[in-house]
Formats: structure tokens, sequence, C-alpha cells
């Protein structure tokens, strides 16, 4: 069985590592930005979970799949460019390959990042950086 805070944990602190002195806001938070501060929002949304086939490699095991939604957010006068640097910024720690560790497991991404729906939100452009996952335990 796959530990849903124990994932979530895993993911957070990779967030904050390629967030650096970006402020996040987490889910399930009433935090609201600072005008003007480039910051990025999180979401993260299980999708399916199944039991892995003989076939492969992790057979037998539990896999939550999963999107790891993190919207970017710069001031509108920045432009949007602002918006796909930061999101390329956030992209960067969540290459194709990274492994994270999970007690008897592991979550990994599984396709490089994908950069979505370039938007204004008020004072702010915005892009959503999609990254998909799956938990193995």
């Amino acid at each position: 069985m796959i530990d849903q805070a124990q994932l979530f944990s895993a993911l957070a602190t990779q967030i904050s590592t390629a967030a650096g002195s970006i402020p996040v806001l987490w889910p399930n938070t009433s935090e609201i930005p600072s005008a003007g501060v480039p910051h990025v929002r999180v979401m993260m949304i299980p999708v399916t979970m199944e039991r892995t086939t003989v076939d492969d490699a992790d057979s037998g095991a539990d896999r939550l799949r999963g999107l790891l939604l993190i919207d970017c957010y710069v001031p509108l006068y920045a432009g949007m460019m602002d918006a796909f640097s930061l999101a390329g910024t956030m992209g960067a720690g969540f290459k194709k390959s990274l492994r994270l560790a999970l007690t008897g497991g592991y979550v990994a991404v599984d396709k490089s990042p994908l950069v979505t729906s370039p938007r204004i939100e008020g004072a702010w452009a915005a892009v959503t950086l999609q990254v998909e996952y799956s938990a193995i335990a």
C-alpha cells in the first residue's frame, strides 16, 4: 500500500528544492501571494491505483499514477515569457529519470514535464507545469 503522506512529502521536498527562494503555495492552505512576487501554487492529483503486471519489472507491486500540477505565476507586467521561464526552472527539478525514495518503494517521473495553459489571472501571467508520476510500493 502506498502511504499518501509519504508520497506528498517526497514530492513536496523536490518542489521546495526546485523552487529555491520562490514562494510555494501548498494545497489546502489559505496563503495569499504577495503582490508582485513570482510564486508557484501546487496541486497533486492521484489518478489511478493498479496492480502491476507480470511483464513489469515491479510485478505484483501497487502503482499509483498521478499528476503534479505546479501553477507558475509572475506579475503581469513581467510578461508571459517570465512565467514560462519559471516553469522551466521548476521543471528542471522533475526530469523524466527522477526517482525519489519511499519506504518499500519509490516515486518516479513518468514523462518529461509539460508546460500548458498560458493565461492571465488578474494581475498575474501564469502557466501550468504538468508532471506525471508513478508511485510504486
